[in-house]
């Protein structure tokens, strides 16, 4: 999100009719690799992609056997060091919602 930064849960909805697409991000990221450079596992490659396979989040909450020996750190559900080293999500942090 251009101001918010990129750690959300994303979720989906079945319907029955056609939805607008919506418009495509920009890509804001240029030349900074902060992401790809932090990733413990190397699952990230420019411009953009995600090897899931190599993903330790993936690993980590669904429950899939990784291939090799996790790397040591705080992964018992997840991972999230590339959200951590991205520039746009070092703002104020979520609003809280009432009621939640």
């Amino acid at each position: 999100h251009p101001t918010l930064g990129s750690t959300f849960v994303l979720g989906g909805l079945l319907v029955d009719r056609p939805l607008p697409a919506a418009p495509r991000a920009p890509d804001r990221c240029g030349d900074c690799r902060r992401c790809i450079d932090a990733c413990p596992t190397g699952a990230l490659a420019p411009p953009g992609v995600l090897d899931a396979g190599r993903c330790l989040s993936r690993w980590s909450t669904a429950g899939v056997e990784p291939p090799a020996p996790l790397p040591r750190g705080p992964y018992d559900f997840g991972c999230d060091v590339c959200q951590d080293a991205c520039p746009y999500n070092a703002g104020p942090g979520p609003e809280s919602f009432p009621g939640l």
